[in-house]
């Protein structure tokens, strides 16, 4: 056998990254069927066994306090990505000299969450989505939120520049707050304002003055 043949029969046992589905997932970890097989000299088709314990990558920093993750379930796909050496020991510690001599092996696999088929993508957007819920960013800066309800946990929310409603505007009083709500400046309004429950208009009150007419708010 020359040494390109070699080469090449060398290669054919080398293992650097294979697309897969997840059977199972927990923890981090996932079962995962890589779904491309082998093809053997005689022309044979093998298929590849199930990897187990494959742990999961995320994209996180600052010792895992930033991160972005994504639920996760049987039959999502994802991309098998070999070690260069063996993971047993480092699974276990985070850190370590592998004590077998494994190369590319089936075994150590790490895996990305992976598109493969998923359907449209946005082309000009950047975008993520979850079911019917989305959150877009265009090229000119405009930043679009869809979903049934957002909630904001925040001991305070600053809000610099006009903001534009369509549709009420409720104001409920928290734990230990009055519920009001407070201006700096004018408040100007197209329609009535009503208080106490909607029982008092300004437009349309009445009261007595000194002299024992009743007025209204227009008076």
């Amino acid at each position: 056998m020359n040494s390109e043949k070699q080469i090449h029969a060398a290669l054919l046992d080398v293992l650097t990254a294979l697309p897969g589905k997840i059977v199972a997932y927990s923890g981090g970890r996932a079962t995962v069927q890589p779904t491309l097989g082998k093809r053997l000299a005689n022309g044979e088709a093998l298929p590849a066994p199930q990897i187990f314990n494959v742990p999961m990558v995320f994209p996180t920093g600052m010792s895992g306090k930033a991160k972005i993750s994504v639920p996760l379930a049987a039959g999502d796909p994802v991309m098998l990505i070999f070690s260069s050496r063996g993971l047993d020991e480092w699974k276990v510690t985070g850190e370590a000299t592998p004590e077998t001599l494994r190369t590319f092996d089936l075994t150590d696999a790490f895996a990305v969450p992976f598109g493969g088929h998923v359907g449209e993508y946005d082309a000009e957007n950047l975008s993520m989505a979850f079911g019917d819920a989305s959150f877009n960013i265009t090229p000119d800066g405009e930043m679009i939120i869809t979903c049934q309800k957002m909630t904001v946990n925040a001991a305070t929310t600053a809000w610099n520049g006009v903001m534009e409603m369509v549709g009420g505007l409720s104001v409920t009083a928290g734990n230990g707050g009055d519920g009001a709500a407070k201006f700096g400046g004018n408040v100007e309004t197209r329609a009535d304002v009503k208080a106490g429950g909607g029982n008092v208009s300004l437009l349309n009150h009445t009261h007595t003055a000194p002299n024992g007419e009743t007025t209204t708010g227009h008076g």
